[in-house]
């Protein structure tokens, strides 16, 4: 049987895995660690310094970007799309590939989806999608973006909960392909029977996390 190929592409922001915190950085690294323990032939697109097992290494950026992400100080629209394109370029120019699984956020889907002579790509949906509560706060609306890019007959979906998936737009649903859970590596954990009153949680502040309901 011939073994899957896949060009894993992460986005440009942190190393895989992230030296902090790197919430999508940690499930890329659980990915790749079971694909390639699967046996599975992984290429690895994302920033210089990541450790995370793959068959080959491949970046633009030999540091992370995620300094100008935050720093408010211009647009940062051109780190995902420089990084991107250039894997278009790296990804017709080696050939071979099976399917491209990317994690890069509205730009991934655009860019790898909409290139004549790759692969399918199969998009994880990292975020939360816009509920009308959402729209009355004032969060931008991508629901008119989806639905254009499920139009795309090379392009597919992978949504991180049900919750996730029933909050799609509707032509949308019809291209999530499965729910797949953000797993947790229980081998790197340690049980403890005996439990202390408190519970510690780190993660970024906001309501979508919903830290009181947790």
């Amino acid at each position: 049987m011939k073994k899957l190929t896949i060009a894993m592409v992460a986005p440009p922001w942190l190393t895989v895995p992230a030296t902090g915190y790197g919430g999508t950085e940690s499930v890329i690294d659980h990915l790749c660690r079971g694909l390639y323990d699967a046996g599975v032939r992984v290429d690895f697109y994302g920033v210089e310094g990541s450790t995370t097992p793959a068959r080959r290494h491949y970046w633009t950026y030999a540091n992370e970007q995620y300094d100008k992400l935050t720093n408010g100080l211009d647009d940062p629209s051109p780190i995902p799309l420089t990084h991107l394109m250039q894997v278009v370029e790296q990804v017709q120019r080696r050939g071979g590939y099976d399917l491209i699984h990317d994690h890069n956020n509205f730009f991934g889907p655009v860019v790898l989806a909409n290139h004549a002579g790759l692969p399918p790509v199969l998009h994880t949906l990292h975020g939360p999608f816009v509920t009308t509560e959402r729209r009355n706060q004032g969060f931008i609306d991508s629901d008119s973006l989806y639905t254009l890019l499920s139009h795309n007959d090379r392009l597919y979906f992978n949504a991180i909960s049900r919750a996730q998936a029933d909050q799609a737009p509707v032509s949308l649903r019809k291209k999530i392909v499965a729910v797949i859970h953000h797993g947790i590596d229980v081998a790197g954990r340690t049980m403890t029977e005996a439990k202390d009153d408190y519970f510690v949680t780190v993660g970024r502040i906001a309501a979508e996390k919903n830290g009181i309901g947790s």
